[in-house]
């Protein structure tokens, strides 16, 4: 997951006024790039069938699992704490807890005043789908993420610490009243090496788990071990140790994904983030090492190549809802775009279980003046 700054083109800057509320053609942009080897006509249909209950958000991520040689998708959308104040989303929250929870936590959020931790902790929420666990009925995130890059990227420790521990409460205020879970996340706070920042904070609101996500980026490559043995965390160094090695020549810090709980949870995740999205050479050259390592197909290291690029979409009215803010700030006449961009890969360590890996891959909106280079 990363920080994204969303420009939205204002309705004025079209003859007729938007009319889609929600993000079945927002979808259908994607459809037109996706490769069939990562999504099939019918799971795609799924996807659909669960975005169009929702209204529009300005990200969306799809998640690939790479060493399968089926298709398969699953989706997140990112978008601000607001969202959830729309009447699709309070429809939602009358038919599950994981709906009430985000209401809430959304509603708290708005409600506080612009200094309290919370409210400058986070700066917009995550919800990732299980399409495949979704019932015909029943729209459920399998993960509320709370995103908290803003406050991992200005504050200090004390600060940073103060943030945590307030969208913790918020997000899943039973556990910080567990000792257990509170131990784990003392020591994981006290333990990040330097500039090593949590990012992010996952209740798992719609899987049957235990664990809270913790995500944390910045971690020196070096580093990631002796953190993880001042943790406890209870998965094997030596199969971790030897992947880092192997991932050196692509970065120097790596994002790591916990699980926690009464205890630390033994599935790990390695994230590998381009800062440089559009380098073609880099990803071309990672996807190659998953490819060697029996981590990817080859099939899908080819899709996920032709993902990346933009449409121009200032004339695709569907694509622009009402509720999306003005471009005052921007000279008219505005170009919108969807980008597509690789925004990740996550290797994932799980107790006596080979190596796997995912790709996750973005569709954002952007607008820029047309004196502008197109993105």
């Amino acid at each position: 997951m990363t920080q994204t700054t969303s420009y939205q083109p204002n309705p004025s800057s079209f003859s007729q006024p938007p009319v889609a509320r929600h993000m079945d053609a927002f979808l259908e942009v994607a459809r037109r790039h996706l490769p069939a080897p990562l999504v099939s006509a019918e799971e795609f249909d799924a996807i659909k069938k669960v975005a169009s209950q929702l209204p529009f958000a300005p990200l969306t991520i799809f998640e690939s699992h790479l060493s399968q040689d089926r298709p398969g998708l699953d989706f997140l959308i990112c978008t601000p704490p607001s969202w959830a104040q729309q009447p699709e989303v309070r429809t939602l929250a009358a038919t599950s807890s994981a709906w009430q929870s985000i209401t809430a936590l959304c509603g708290q959020w708005l409600g506080e005043p612009a200094s309290a931790p919370f409210r400058q902790a986070m700066d917009s929420i995550w919800l990732e789908f299980d399409t495949s666990q979704q019932t015909k009925n029943l729209i459920v995130p399998g993960i509320l993420f709370a995103s908290m890059e803003l406050a991992a990227n200005d504050v200090q420790d004390h600060a940073q610490a103060q943030s945590i521990w307030a969208t913790l409460a918020a997000l899943c205020p039973t556990k910080v009243n567990e000792p257990k879970f509170v131990y784990h996340i003392e020591k994981i706070i006290e333990s990040l090496p330097r500039n090593g920042r949590i990012y992010a904070i996952g209740d798992m609101a719609g899987r049957v788990s235990e664990y809270t996500r913790i995500a944390i980026a910045r971690i020196p490559i070096p580093a990631v071990i002796p953190f993880l043995q001042n943790i406890h965390w209870p998965g094997n160094t030596r199969q971790v140790a030897a992947i880092l090695e192997q991932i050196k020549p692509f970065n120097d810090t790596v994002s790591l994904d916990l699980d926690v709980g009464h205890a630390i949870g033994g599935t790990l995740g390695l994230e590998l983030v381009n800062r440089h999205r559009f380098d073609r050479l880099w990803w071309q050259q990672l996807f190659e090492f998953l490819v060697q390592n029996a981590l990817c197909t080859p099939e899908k290291r080819a899709a996920l190549l032709q993902w990346p690029g933009h449409s121009n979409e200032t004339h695709n009215r569907a694509i622009w809802p009402n509720q999306l803010l003005p471009t005052a700030h921007l000279a008219e006449p505005v170009n919108c775009f969807l980008v597509r961009f690789i925004n990740h890969v996550k290797l994932v360590c799980k107790p006596d279980l080979p190596l796997t890996a995912k790709a996750y891959i973005a569709l954002r909106q952007t607008c820029q003046s047309k004196q502008q280079k197109s993105a």
